[in-house]
This record gives structure tokens, sequence and C-alpha cells, in this order.
């Protein structure tokens, strides 16, 4: 993908590919073309061995290199579905000889689904996730890598730990017998006996340049009525050295509705700017209208009964506290 212009996704019927600009292109524009060499590696669903050891040899002479990978755009969308959703082709062999040389390396992954990336996951030093990033994908790539811009972008959908998962999201119901802690060894929980219940990203996740510690969760009354408030906070510090946007996300889950209710429902998010050393104060107002949802008879109402609210940088690292509708 260094030199690959169809970076417009699946569904750009009229965007012009050759316009666009690809991640070759980007670093170029930040470095100069003096500095910049590439090599194909490998084909998306096929290669050789030639491709393979120049690539190799361009990486051995390289102060650090950047890995373009993921699908072809023809294997998204309509008509696009994949049995296997791992990354197509020789390109994770090509990924784990590059590594193998010990070199700096950043993975660029180009993709329109969750893919099964477990082993570049814990090998590769750094993945930015490009998606299908558009005519200026390019520029935008480079600036994140050279560090212009601090990425602050969440995963709106789970990344399976593999795809015997699937269906995985953050918002499913409760089983009769959850498996709190991915538990391998409680025979009568629902749970896999080979891996854990829990994606491999989940839904909310991502890094940035910062580092952000969030300090315990507040509440300021338990108790709400159908026409009061509440308000849940957490104190966010910036930890690193590195002016950071994070997004905090507040989660509720019902206890006690009528009907099955999601184990959590994002109902809040707030981007928030902090400085190095620097700590804000984030609070979410909680109002009735955020715990309704459809009964039995087709009504949209909420329920008397006990809730939590949760906070967190994405849907697993939660801290909670409850509350009481009445």
């Amino acid at each position: 993908f260094a030199e690959e212009h169809a970076i417009l996704g699946p569904w750009s019927w009229k965007g012009k590919w050759e316009e666009s600009i690809s991640l070759k292109d980007g670093i170029i524009n930040k470095m100069g073309a003096d500095h910049v060499v590439v090599a194909k590696g490998t084909g998306i669903e096929n290669g050789n061995d030639l491709e393979m050891e120049e690539a190799i040899r361009v990486a051995k002479s390289a102060d650090a290199v950047i890995l373009a990978i993921g699908e072809h755009f023809n294997m998204s969308g309509e008509g696009g579905s994949r049995a296997f959703i791992t990354i197509p082709g020789r390109q994770e062999e090509l990924v784990n000889k590059i590594l193998d040389l010990r070199k700096p390396t950043a993975v660029v992954l180009f993709n329109g689904r969750p893919l099964e990336i477990r082993e570049l996951y814990n090998h590769a030093p750094a993945i930015l996730e490009a998606w299908y990033p558009g005519t200026e994908g390019g520029n935008a790539l480079a600036d994140i890598i050279f560090g212009d811009i601090n990425p602050t972008g969440k995963l709106t959908i789970s990344f399976p730990y593999t795809v015997g998962q699937i269906p995985i999201y953050y918002n499913a119901f409760n089983t009769g017998r959850p498996n709190w802690t991915d538990n391998i060894h409680d025979r009568f929980s629902t749970h896999f006996i080979d891996i854990p219940n829990s994606p491999l990203l989940p839904f909310g996740y991502g890094l940035s340049y910062s580092k952000f510690y969030y300090s315990y969760i507040n509440i300021d009354n338990k108790i709400l009525t159908h026409d009061g408030i509440i308000t849940v906070s957490v104190k966010i510090k910036n930890t690193s050295n590195v002016v950071g946007t994070e997004i905090v996300q507040l989660y509720i889950r019902d206890l006690t509705g009528s009907v099955v209710r999601p184990v959590k429902e994002l109902k809040g998010f707030k981007r928030v700017t902090i400085t190095p050393s620097e700590e804000q104060e984030v609070l979410f107002v909680i109002t009735e209208d955020m715990l309704r949802f459809y009964n039995s008879r087709m009504e949209y109402i909420s329920e008397k009964g006990k809730f939590v609210a949760m906070i967190g940088p994405n849907s697993k690292e939660l801290q909670s506290v409850e509350f009481e509708l009445i």
C-alpha cells in the first residue's frame, strides 16, 4: 500500500483514485524524496520471493521502516464478505521477516473491516489504523507518523481476538452465566475454552502520543428523580510531555429493566485537550430521558430501578458507580 492510490474505499464510485495522495507521497512531502526508499514486498493477495527479498534488502539499509499493508478495497462493501479476516496473501510473512530485523518499525493498516490481527498486535511496535483514508490520506497519515498531529481517534467497532468470536460487540446482552474475568477454567459459565471472551481491541479503544491517568469516578447523588439530574465525573491527568486530546466516554447499564438490556450502552462522550502535567475534571450530567428504552409493549419509557454509570477511555477500561431512578 505504500504507493497505492486506490485508498478511497469500495463505495467511492465517483472518486478519482489518480488524484489521491499515497502514503509514499505523504512521506516525501514531509522529508523529501532523497530520504525515502520504497519496495513493494508483496501483493495484497499474492507475491513472489524476489519482491520479498528486495523489501528485506531495502529495510536492512533503512533507519526506520513503515509497513503499509491491508485489504484490497474490493474485499469490503457489498459482495465483499470474507470467511477468514486475517491480513490476506503473504503480507504477514513479510511483516514477520521485517520485524525480525529489529528496526524501528510502524505498521499502517488499510482495511474496510476489523481484521484478525492478534499476532501483528503482539509483535509490531506501533500500528496506525488508516481504514480507507480518502483523497488526502497520505498527507494525513504522514502528519501522524511524524508527530505533527497527535491522533485522537477511537474505534467505533471492536476488533475480534479471532474470527470465531464474531459477532462481538460491546453492547451485547448478558448471558445466564456470565464470565466476568475471562476465566477459561470456570466450566459452567459463558466462555470459550481456548480464547478469552473479550475482543482483542474493544469498542472505543485508541491510543495517542499522550498518556492519561483517570482518577476514581465520583457521583454527586445516587438518587435520580424523573425531573432531576445527577452528575458523574472523573479527573484526568496528562502524565506525558505531549499535549493531547482524550475522548472520555460515559456508559450506562440498566440492572433491573423489564426486558433484557445491554451490559453497557454509550450515553455520552467528551473531547478534552490537556497539556502536560495538567489535570482536568470531566463531568457528565445524567437525566431520566437517557435511561429510556422500548419495553415489551414497544413503549419508549424509563423504569424505576438500579443503574450503573461507567466512565473510561474505552468500553473495557471503565470505573463504575451505582445509582437509582425513583
